[in-house]
């Protein structure tokens, strides 16, 4: 294969391929949408995979509400995209602080939002744990007012240093929602970007929580009944003095992590999650999903390498007279199958550079929607491994095509071809 021969093919396969615009454009679209789901299905899922495995290495037990699955306390607690199920007595907290096999344990109390991102009422040192800096500002918990955004929570509210604001009772849009005037939150802190579902939130003081919700904050007050957290109509939001919706917990190993679950979970109206474990097996499923995509894929790239390879065979047929004359001409055989592989090439290599970039904006425009509903910082243009095999495929698949074509056309007798007419 001469130099001199690549070129005119490559320009002859082009023209070619122009002159049936519409079959060309079906072709590539049918390689590139493909390709386009497969991308941006696998960033979304890289995504959330890269942050459940953070914040079970981060904190490697949660404490929660008895009855409460574990998929719900990781949601509504690491990735503060589901609503908390119920309330434990502060009691929990304290003991777990005290407990020697724990080295660090932080209240969580969920109640109220922030046009749509929660407010986290919590302990000044779970935002020092994060290892983030501030963009302006202090994380200050001192008074009740105070309060410390996360970076997108600022950037989509349009709230700044020394800026006031009221939250929302539950979630924005649940039927019990309204707007809390007891306190008008002061910001004195925004916090540094941290590709994580803390950008998504708003923190406050534990005690503010309650006070909010009209009771002062008593670290020594009778708690509720635990069975009070979970009756039929009861507002899981309404956090008195006293109540927690969650505790996340770090521990010095993970036996006493095992341990620790087991306690918690035996006890009356608590329960305790492993977090890594229930991540692993979190995390199997989103394998799973992508082993369904790779399949899906595959019979897509199947039907649309089967579509060229038709449309490839009826534009040939129809060449057959003009191909000949190429071939009286003088032009050779390898010239010319030359020009059928290379429509081959252009086709899948087109198809796969639309699929992939496409699936990568589609994924960068829709960044903000799908941080939250999901609580994930994505990175749209991260390159994952089903996104590799997605593309071998598709070019491996495309090679064989084109030299399937180009074999095809070199043993064709063209002029014999057209005599038989």
């Amino acid at each position: 294969m001469s130099h001199p021969r690549i070129g005119p093919a490559l320009l002859l396969a082009v023209r070619y391929l122009n002159a049936r615009a519409f079959a060309t454009a079906v072709s590539i679209a049918a390689i590139g949408i493909s390709l386009l789901l497969v991308v941006s299905i696998s960033v979304i899922n890289f995504a959330v995979k890269k942050t459940a495995v953070e914040g079970a290495i981060r904190y490697p037990l949660i404490v929660g509400p008895e009855g409460a699955s574990s998929v719900q306390l990781i949601f509504s607690t690491i990735f503060h995209i589901d609503k908390p199920t119920g309330t434990i007595p502060f009691s929990v907290y304290e003991q777990l602080s005290a407990d020697k096999r724990v080295i660090a344990s932080y209240p969580i109390a969920v109640a109220d939002s922030v046009q749509s991102y929660p407010m986290v009422g919590t302990s000044a040192a779970f935002l020092k744990d994060l290892g983030v800096g501030l963009v302006s500002g202090a994380i200050d918990f001192s008074k009740p007012e105070n309060a410390v955004l996360g970076a997108e929570v600022a950037d989509r509210t349009g709230l700044g240093l020394g800026d006031t604001f009221h939250g929302t009772h539950g979630a924005v849009g649940d039927e019990a929602a309204h707007v809390h005037e007891e306190i008008a939150y002061h910001v004195v802190g925004i916090l540094e970007p941290t590709g994580g579902p803390e950008d998504a939130a708003g923190y406050t003081s534990y005690e503010t929580v309650w006070r909010i919700h009209g009771v002062a904050a008593d670290h020594d007050a009778q708690p509720e009944s635990p069975s009070e957290n979970t009756g039929d109509g009861h507002d899981k939001y309404h956090l008195s003095s006293g109540r927690l919706t969650a505790v996340l917990v770090r521990t010095a190993n993970p036996v006493y992590t095992g341990q620790l679950e087991r306690e918690l979970t035996l006890a009356p109206g608590t329960q305790g999650v492993d977090t890594g474990r229930a991540i692993r097996r979190m995390v199997g499923y989103l394998n799973k999903g992508e082993k369904l995509v790779e399949v899906v894929t595959a019979v897509t790239l199947a039907i649309a390498v089967a579509m060229i390879l038709v449309t490839l065979v009826m534009s040939i047929n129809e060449r057959r007279r003009e191909l000949a004359l190429l071939r009286s001409l003088g032009v050779g055989r390898l010239t010319i199958s030359l020009i059928v592989m290379f429509e081959a090439l252009v086709i899948t290599v087109f198809g796969a550079i639309i699929g992939v970039g496409g699936g990568h904006l589609a994924v960068w425009w829709a960044e903000v929607p799908i941080q939250a509903s999901l609580g994930v910082s994505v990175e749209p243009w991260v390159w994952t491994e089903l996104e590799s095999f997605a593309v071998c495929v598709t070019l491996v698949a495309g090679q064989l095509l084109a030299m399937a074509g180009m074999i095809w056309t070199y043993r064709m007798n063209l002029v014999e071809e057209v005599a038989k007419d």
